[in-house]
């Protein structure tokens, strides 16, 4: 469904009958990707379609299990999860397909110039380059990282020893760590001004 910001025009983009999630909007507001479920092989499959729901083509392979999907800064590309393996990223067009195992994004936050995305792994942060042809890991430790408008911090939660979160800052080279918020109930989320 899509409506607009009041909650009126709610209108039906794909069929009832189909099990789509995870929509995604292009940068552009032309183009939804989503996960949509294709009962012949129980598995999902990554969708493109237009902003009205025509043209629905699939992306990701029929093999995998794929959820989450997240378009590039520019739009040219989109990355989703595959269940047990890791990420994926394909371009539209189809001239760029790339994969990285074990990491396995749910929001992807952007670097400013879109050239690189922080994510978590059960080891420590890492810093993914793009064209997912490499990571290197930070030294610290958290889940759901976020990065600042001016790509030099990274906002993150940590939970501590008797299961409270906290959030935490550090560079993005993982120096100048600094824990901001101390809770004894837990802080789950946080979100940069822009």
């Amino acid at each position: 469904y899509t409506m607009g910001a009041s909650g009126s025009g709610l209108r039906a983009i794909t069929l009832s009958s189909d099990d789509y999630r995870y929509p995604a909007w292009s940068p552009t507001g032309l183009e939804i990707a989503c996960a949509r479920f294709d009962a012949s092989t129980r598995r999902r499959q990554i969708v493109v379609m237009n902003a009205d729901g025509s043209n629905p083509r699939a992306l990701s392979d029929t093999s995998d299990n794929a959820a989450f999907p997240q378009w590039s800064r520019d739009g040219s590309r989109i990355y989703y999860w595959v269940q047990r393996f890791g990420v994926k990223a394909r371009s539209l067009n189809g001239s760029f397909n790339a994969s990285m195992a074990g990491f396995y994004p749910t929001s992807i936050s952007w670097s400013p110039n879109g050239q690189w995305f922080p994510e978590a792994d059960s080891v420590s942060i890492v810093i993914i380059r793009a064209d997912l042809s490499s990571f290197s890991r930070l030294g610290i430790t958290g889940v759901e990282p976020k990065v600042s408008s001016d790509g030099n911090w990274l906002l993150y939660r940590r939970t501590n020893l008797a299961g409270a979160a906290d959030l935490y800052v550090a560079r993005t080279d993982g120096k100048d760590e600094n824990r901001v918020t101390t809770s004894q109930y837990g802080d789950l989320t946080a979100s940069w001004k822009p």
